[in-house]
């Protein structure tokens, strides 16, 4: 049994369509249907129930399909063990959608020219998808939100960057906030100090935690892994706006807010800039500094060195972690070294250590 053709029965499997699983392959849709008809016959089962251009897989695939990653998996090992260094074919990717148009057009550069004989493939999930994905070997490897759990002692993570969270406001209509001390744009008078939330410290009656509390909320989707930070800052500040909607499209709730439907709190991906014209975009760092929200172009005070600490802490207390995630033992070492290399962070994982076991695996 050629492990090629299992190959392309999981891609069908993983994308519900021949016409995909082509593309991802580099094959004609023919080439892939001929490839699941051999199977077909060799096993003496149907594998695929088609319907216009979806492709199903029948309850036999699904019972056949964990063992036929097993062996492609094993197949790809065998040539690993000949050359563990290898970096040449094919390199499957997984990707966030913020880590795709902020980290991933410079690594890929890099990575074709410091290594011409790798063939990225790159697939766009969430994170909990992707997670998924590289635990089953789907995946060689994927820029993710950290999880809100330990990994596994299969799977290993490296830190790609701390991606800071964001006030996203409106710069014109009437959620706009104006003015050194956050007044509202309808006329609000409270001019009270605004500082980021402390745990047991007061803020309800700062003047923007006053103004967040009425003006409608754009929310990054909680059941995403990226957002409990936003959450988690909200309920520090005892603040609970009115909700708008849900969301997990950060570059659709930059538009949102742009086009002054509300404010949102987000991660500030690399690449935000280039959507937020139409937005003020103030980090809680900033806001610490200056004990209220600076007005555009404004530079941040000058701070002691203790409160700089505090400051530094309270901002990595509510950032995204983005991470790279693989197998702790990879069928590739030497295409996932040259993946590493092109992000940058040239040298050993910094693990995620196992937590406590607990139902927190159904955000995105």
């Amino acid at each position: 049994m050629d492990t090629r053709y299992l190959r392309s029965l999981l891609a069908v499997v993983d994308t519900g369509s021949i016409a995909e699983a082509a593309r991802a392959e580099g094959l004609t849709a023919a080439a892939v249907g001929q490839r699941i008809q051999a199977l077909e016959r060799q096993l003496g089962v149907s594998l695929l129930s088609r319907a216009r251009h979806t492709a199903r897989p029948t309850e036999a695939c699904l019972n056949l399909v964990p063992r036929a990653r097993h062996i492609v998996r094993e197949a790809a090992r065998l040539a690993a063990d000949i050359d563990p260094g290898v970096v040449r074919g094919t390199l499957r990717v997984g990707a966030i959608s913020t880590a795709l148009t902020g980290l991933m057009p410079a690594t890929l550069r890099r990575l074709t020219a410091d290594a011409p004989g790798i063939k990225p493939v790159i697939v766009p999930g969430t994170s909990r998808e992707l997670y998924e994905a590289v635990a089953d070997g789907s995946l060689d490897a994927a820029l993710l939100a950290t999880p809100p759990f330990g990994l596994p002692r299969t799977l290993t993570a490296r830190t790609l960057r701390q991606e800071p969270l964001m006030l996203v406001t409106p710069l014109q209509g009437p959620y706009r906030l104006d003015g050194e001390r956050g007044t509202q744009q309808s006329g609000a008078d409270n001019q009270e100090e605004f500082r980021t939330p402390t745990r047991g410290g007061p803020t309800r009656h700062d003047a923007i935690a006053s103004i967040l509390q009425s003006l409608p909320y754009i929310r990054y989707d909680p059941q995403a892994w990226g957002s409990r930070h936003a959450a988690r800052w909200l309920e520090d500040a005892g603040i609970a706006p009115p909700i708008v909607c849900d969301l997990d499209a950060l570059e659709t709730i930059v538009m949102l807010v742009s086009d002054g439907v509300g404010f949102s709190l987000l991660p500030g991906w690399h690449g935000i800039e280039r959507l937020a014209h139409g937005c003020r975009l103030t980090s809680l760092t900033t806001i610490a500094q200056t004990g209220a929200l600076p007005a555009i172009d404004r530079p941040e005070n000058r701070i002691d060195a203790r409160h700089r600490r505090d400051v530094d802490d309270d901002a990595h207390r509510y950032a995204r972690p983005i991470i790279l995630l693989q197998a702790a033992q990879p069928d590739r070492p030497g295409m996932l070294a040259a993946l590493a290399r092109a992000l940058g962070i040239d040298g050993p994982a910094n693990l995620i250590a196992p937590a406590a076991p607990r139902d927190d695996r159904s955000g995105s």
